[in-house]
């Protein structure tokens, strides 16, 4: 019984570090970068279906 414990505390550690880095990244320029460049290729696309 203790080690299912374990492993459940050690999943929830790793979930919580995941998430932390996470944010750490969505707050970073280069994300936001990357979002804007993304945003910008389903616009060029959008425009693109309506032109056809």
């Amino acid at each position: 019984m203790r080690e299912v414990v374990k492993i459940a505390q050690f999943r929830f550690g790793a979930l919580r570090s995941a998430r932390s880095a996470i944010s750490r990244t969505l707050s970073s320029k280069a994300w936001r970068e990357a979002v804007r460049l993304v945003d910008h290729r389903e616009a060029s696309l959008e425009l693109t279906r309506i032109r056809h």
